[in-house]
């Protein structure tokens, strides 16, 4: 009896283990408050998440740099007509190039606060939409720094349009006294783009009853930083609810942002960029200076040079950002396509379509780096 006993307290203790493990990265780890809300068309409300992660475990809330390979904490919905962001992340700990959460068990670990908005400014309701709230989520153990898959877990949210949208006289666009310049309209930005040969930035947007679109007024197109570059290296295109031209843009919400190259062709469509950093990273990869010699050709290979695209390495091989924002990486007579994988302000992210082998190229500085073993090794350049 006694060996019978102790197969089963073997097997009870192994389906203990196994059922912590299986309940990792579940909707139980999430929860959300409340899970209805009532909003005005246009308008936004507040939710918060509460995490829950095991003691020997954490997750991550954001990268330090563009050289951590981890997957923060991301919330998402595809619903038509809502957008989420993150207003408030929780505390958290900084952890080689990632900001962590450590886990505390049953304890809460820490609560975000997102702002759910709707952006489709549909009727007044009493008929609530179901709202998918994607969380799109990695743990890691953290004494072996070994982690779990990725996963997107799935909340429900009950949403009730409660009232007709208002416009909001205090907030339109911002295109004077310093701003972005944007222009209203489609063929006169194509005009610009095929002289220039500039991408075209186009936003179709709604800022007078639109929250969102008030949200990236505030918190994007009014900073110094945005401002210049859309100005400098974009034709800044303007498409509001009014605007002739809404019907050659395909979008489910406002706001939509694309991006078009100097011929008018969409090559970037429904993109995120919800605060400065976010938005000119997620555009950088398509700027470019205006020139107006229809037949200069494309820059040499150059060192390093804060406001340059190429990188040489001492190895003799050079990295070229082509004019359609794609990559070359070229050794001797030898030239391969590169895919860029992200960037932040200082490091763009490459990897080589053909062996893999994955770079940080500086952004700023001449700092290089190869990525080996999983470890990032420090290359000499020029």
């Amino acid at each position: 009896m006694k060996v019978i006993h102790d197969k089963y307290k073997a097997f009870a203790l192994f389906s203990i283990f196994l059922s912590t493990s299986l309940l990792a990265q579940t909707e139980s780890s999430f929860q959300v408050q409340p899970a209805s809300l009532e909003i005005k068309s246009g308008g936004n409300a507040d939710i918060s998440v509460d995490v829950f992660v095991p003691e020997d475990k954490h997750l991550y809330v954001k990268k330090v740099s563009a050289l951590s390979f981890n997957i923060p904490t991301e919330f998402s919905t595809k619903t038509k007509g809502f957008s989420v962001i993150i207003k408030e992340a929780p505390s958290s700990e900084k952890k080689g190039e990632d900001y962590i959460l450590p886990g505390k068990g049953s304890t809460k670990a820490g609560t975000y606060v997102l702002t759910v908005f709707e952006t489709g400014g549909r009727n007044a309701s009493k008929l609530a939409t179901n709202v998918a709230l994607e969380i799109k989520t990695q743990w890691c153990i953290t004494a072996s720094e070994k982690c779990l898959e990725p996963k997107t877990i799935k909340k429900n949210i009950s949403i009730t349009v409660s009232g007709d949208k208002q416009a909001s006289p205090g907030v339109k666009s911002r295109s004077v006294g310093g701003g972005v310049q944007w222009i209203s309209s489609l063929n006169t930005a194509k005009s610009n783009a095929a002289n220039s040969k500039q991408n075209i930035f186009a936003i179709v947007t709604a800022p007078e009853w639109c929250g969102y679109c008030q949200h990236l007024e505030t918190e994007v197109f009014a900073k110094d930083s945005v401002i210049k570059t859309l100005n400098s290296k974009f034709i800044p295109l303007q498409v509001l609810d009014t605007s002739g031209d809404l019907n050659k843009f395909k979008f489910e919400g406002y706001p939509t942002m694309f991006i078009m190259d100097s011929k008018g062709k969409f090559i970037l469509s429904d993109f995120a960029g919800s605060d400065e950093k976010s938005f000119l990273a997620a555009i950088k990869k398509y700027e470019s200076s205006a020139t107006t010699d229809n037949n200069s050709p494309l820059p040499s290979t150059i060192n390093i040079e804060a406001s340059s695209f190429s990188y040489v390495i001492k190895q003799k091989v050079s990295f070229q950002r082509n004019a359609d924002g794609s990559w070359t990486q070229s050794s001797g007579s030898e030239a391969s396509k590169l895919t860029e994988i992200r960037r932040d302000e200082n490091f763009i992210i490459v990897r080589n379509d053909k062996d893999s082998q994955t770079y940080a190229l500086p952004a700023k500085g001449k700092k290089a780096y190869i990525l080996k073993n999983s470890q990032w090794e420090l290359l000499d350049t020029e």
